[in-house]
């Protein structure tokens, strides 16, 4: 079933091409930083960041017969806001640029680094935890490396082959890659021309199913779910590239109200994978952390290191924010990670 350019049907054209992202250009991206800086500056700050639109296209063609090729709008923003010691960050990504919000969370992000004051130390120990959008982005992006790949399932590795249908956490929590989805970069087939199908990894807090390609399809008796993918430092492997954890209902002061003393974790980073059987992530908190005391932000956090299990997080999970942040992923072709703030009960901070 090949897709054709603008041809395409109408339902999939208005997921992949926004008018609004076209008519973002230069000049419009130009005044736009301008603002950001001069509110920065007005708040004793600096500011740095891209402003990025672009157009994604491909075809493919292949000895089987398959011809397909289709076009989508890019737009997407990153800002670190700094004043004096302390930074916050913001950012999105997506198909349309008119959803973006970014003056919003521009000012927000500006507000959270003037607020921070004098930063301290993260206190070690185990926290109740509200993680930011970007935050469980990154937590969520280990998943599939849990076994949810197509080549796991064949070597019998992982929880799609070992706990099929395995209580993971709440039913609230559901993590799929879609790319039929409005949020995100979703495209509708991959680089061996197979259409893309919705694939939920983590369903209703249940061990889901596989990312697959068509080489690791027929080694499991099975149909590919269209997501082949090269990339330039590894070898052919299906991948999950439109991955998004479903939302709840929350506001994140709603998340923050429900802590009485904790930690706000904007964002993650460095994190590597420890153990894919245990599901263990080690990493840093990094820009706009903050204590909770009493549901409200109080002082401005250091930067703190983690090793904690991402299954682990999710079954302690009790509440889900309702705003999805995209996030792209490194080394990934039009790959990006969706998620909401997520409320964890019980999270392990620091060295001991």
């Amino acid at each position: 079933m090949p897709v054709i350019g603008h041809r395409q049907p109408e339902a999939l054209r208005a997921r992949l091409w926004h008018e609004a992202t076209l008519a973002w250009d230069a000049g419009v991206r130009s005044a736009l930083a301008g603002r950001i800086m001069d509110a920065s500056c007005s708040a004793g700050g600096t500011a740095a960041g891209v402003l990025t639109a672009a157009i994604t296209e491909l075809a493919v063609a292949t000895s089987g017969g398959q011809r397909c090729y289709a076009a989508a709008t890019e737009a997407g923003f990153s800002l670190t806001a700094s004043v004096g010691e302390a930074s916050s960050y913001a950012a999105d990504l997506g198909r349309d640029a008119s959803v973006l919000n970014i003056e919003e969370r521009a000012e927000n992000a500006i507000g959270q680094a003037a607020a921070a004051g004098t930063l301290i130390p993260v206190p070690d120990g185990v926290h109740d935890v509200v993680f930011g959008g970007l935050a469980t982005g990154e937590l969520i992006g280990f998943v599939p490396d849990f076994g949810f790949t197509g080549p796991a399932v064949a070597a019998g590795i992982g929880l799609v082959a070992n706990r099929p249908r395995a209580v993971l956490a709440p039913p609230g929590i559901t993590v799929a890659d879609d790319a039929t989805a409005d949020v995100g970069l979703p495209f509708p087939f991959d680089g061996e021309g197979t259409l893309k199908n919705r694939v939920e990894l983590i369903s209703a807090g249940r061990v889901g199913s596989a990312v697959s390609d068509l080489a690791s399809a027929a080694a499991t008796g099975g149909q590919s779910t269209g997501h082949a993918h090269i990339a330039r430092e590894s070898s052919p492997a299906p991948q999950a590239v439109n991955l998004i954890m479903m939302p709840g209902g929350a506001t994140e002061a709603e998340l923050i109200g429900g802590v009485e003393r904790g930690l706000y974790i904007q964002r993650l980073w460095y994190n590597r994978l420890v153990d894919a059987e245990a599901g263990s992530v080690v990493g840093t908190s990094r820009d706009g952390c903050f204590l909770i005391e009493n549901g409200k932000l109080a002082a401005g956090l250091q930067t703190g290191r983690f090793t904690e299990s991402v299954l682990g997080a999710l079954a302690r999970t009790d509440a889900i924010g309702s705003q999805l942040i995209t996030q792209p992923v490194p080394n990934v072709w039009n790959g990006c990670s969706s998620a909401p703030a997520i409320r964890v009960r019980g999270f392990r901070f620091g060295s001991r």
